[in-house]
């Protein structure tokens, strides 16, 4: 336990801030206090160890107090079987406010918008919010000293962000695109399926239809490019744009269904890899989202890691993978199916470093072929010349047909520190090789 008071620049009690303390090892032992009356502060529960000091002006506002003296605050040492007493942190006692209005794409005042200030930092409540006035109008007060994003979030859907707003600015505009919707029909399907729209860009755009009958429908969509996919014992999946203001149309068409029958194995020692799971899913434009598959599209691999599974015909991605965790990455290819014969396929997992390293980029997670989806400004790679859309096709010459991207991932990953990962590289259809540096772990991402 921990107890103590909370004072201003001239020792005068603080009250009503926030008081947090984290375990500096990153073990996740914490607790949370809001000053008293007169400064005061209980902090129990606590494991031990030396913990990190955070004050803030209130419980969701991540941007902390600055220390009346010096760049930050002394970790506090906390017995595993005592209580420390008579802390006393000094802090800034700075407020300002983050003053601004809400307009849409035409440069109309939008009123009930709820606008959120961010900030890097930990707590387990909300961040400091309003709603905007009849005339747009916000303000966020009781801020520290600091930069903050500002999320802006209407009820029709309709999202903005503006970054790096230092606290104090009176005149923030935060421009929304006004949301779109989703409308479609549903053919051939003998039973009614699940659909899900799912941005390509990452999951916090991403949600479920409403299914009636045969036609389905989403209002309040975020403007962007999705994939729309129906799930169900029978399956189809197509690429949208959603736009301001407008409706996207779609046509889901039941594909019929094929087969895909195949060996998994490791991939350096190609040992075959026995009770994956082996899921087959439409892939389209190199993508597809990670909504588990109907059971009729799912199977496992026998001890000789073959397998044989049921899928949507046209173009699907084949994904294996352990069910109950483990070293190793799932497995995997995208494959052309028809609905007579077989489609044959071999797929590879890599098993996790124990140590990775770090080479400065990382992979899309979902696109095949394997592309780099982000590269550190600076870092090895990007001092190697690799770049964001680049395909990679080979690493230390090993091929990567039927590796996924977070297989690749691991195969450099694996690399010591101060070793070389040969990348044989796509870009513009030319081949090329790069040459990255690989370096310690964590020191590059």
């Amino acid at each position: 336990e921990v107890t103590g008071v909370v004072v201003n620049e001239t020792g005068a009690p603080v009250p009503g801030v926030y008081m947090r303390l984290d375990l500096a090892d990153g073990s996740g032992d914490m607790c949370e206090s809001i000053t008293d009356a007169n400064g005061q502060f209980d902090c129990a529960l606590l494991i031990g160890g030396e913990y990190r000091v955070t004050v803030t002006p209130s419980p969701g506002a991540r941007q902390g107090f600055a220390p009346a003296i010096g760049a930050h605050f002394n970790t506090i040492q906390v017995p595993r079987d005592g209580v420390v007493t008579g802390v006393q942190l000094a802090i800034k006692d700075e407020r300002f406010a983050i003053r601004g209005t809400v307009v849409d794409d035409t440069g109309s005042p939008m009123a009930d918008v709820h606008v959120m200030a961010m900030a890097p930092g930990e707590s387990t409540m909300d961040f400091p919010s309003t709603l905007t006035d009849a005339a747009g109008r916000f303000e966020i007060a009781d801020l520290a000293r600091g930069a903050y994003s500002l999320s802006a979030h209407a009820g029709d859907g309709s999202d903005g962000l503006v970054s790096d707003v230092a606290a104090g600015t009176n005149a923030v505009s935060i421009k929304l695109a006004r949301a779109g919707s989703i409308e479609g029909t549903l053919t051939g399907f003998s039973t009614a399926p699940t659909v899900f729209y799912w941005s390509t860009t990452g999951q916090e755009h991403s949600g479920r239809a409403l299914v009636e009958g045969t036609t389905f429908s989403r209002v309040g969509v975020t403007p962007g490019q999705y994939t729309v996919e129906a799930i169900g014992a029978d399956a189809d999946a197509v690429t949208v744009d959603v736009r301001a203001g407008e409706t996207a149309h779609v046509d889901l068409r039941s594909r019929g269904v094929g087969t895909v029958e195949g060996i998994v194995s490791e991939l350096t020692t190609h040992k075959p890899l026995p009770a994956m799971r082996c899921d087959a899913k439409p892939s389209t434009d190199g993508r597809t989202t990670p909504v588990p598959p109907d059971v009729s599209f799912q199977g496992f691999s026998d001890a000789e890691g073959h397998f044989k599974v049921s899928a949507p015909v046209g173009r699907v991605r084949i994904f294996c993978f352990p069910p109950n965790g483990g070293p190793l990455s799932a497995a995997g290819t995208d494959v052309d199916v028809a609905s007579a014969g077989s489609a044959k396929v071999n797929v590879f997992s890599v098993k996790a470093p124990a140590s990775p390293s770090d080479a400065g980029f990382m992979f899309d997670p979902d696109m095949l072929p394997v592309t780099v989806g982000s590269v550190v400004p600076n870092g090895p790679a990007a001092t190697a010349g690799l770049a964001p859309g680049d395909q990679v096709v080979t690493i230390d010459g090993i091929s990567l047909q039927g590796v996924l991207p977070q297989g690749a991932m691991f195969l450099v990953m694996s690399h010591r520190p101060g070793t070389t990962a040969k990348l044989g590289v796509l870009r513009g259809g030319a081949a090329q090789t790069i040459k990255v540096a690989v370096v310690g772990g964590g020191a590059a991402q």
